[in-house]
């Protein structure tokens, strides 16, 4: 079995199922991170910034996403980690730490 994580910036063409799968696994509307995800792949900002964890390249097994910020007191503490999920099926791989590791690389790259 093999996991990648996937940048939904870079892979547009997963906009649709990014959108359908952050909003089945948290309590946000679809068109909430539809319309974020969207617009993270065109702005010239570095964040919001949304990923995707694939299973054998083709099966969306968990998510994440870098915000600017989820907590309006404290706008210095930034970027913001969200949004982590890993199917039941899937854990105890340490697949949550892999995600973690990942937009703490990125995160590094493009130094916020």
């Amino acid at each position: 079995m093999s996991y990648k994580i996937i940048s939904v910036r870079d892979n547009p063409e997963y906009l649709e199922q990014a959108a359908d799968y952050f909003s089945s696994k948290w309590s946000v509307g679809r068109e909430t991170y539809h319309d974020s995800m969207k617009h993270s792949i065109t702005t010239d900002s570095t964040l919001p910034r949304f990923y995707l964890l694939l299973k054998n390249n083709e099966q969306i097994v968990g998510c994440v996403g870098l915000i600017t910020n989820d907590f309006c007191s404290r706008q210095d503490l930034w970027p913001w980690l969200v949004a982590l999920y890993v199917e039941e099926s899937e854990r105890g791989q340490k697949l949550g730490l892999m995600m973690i590791n990942h937009v703490r690389a990125e995160a590094k790259k493009v130094r916020f």
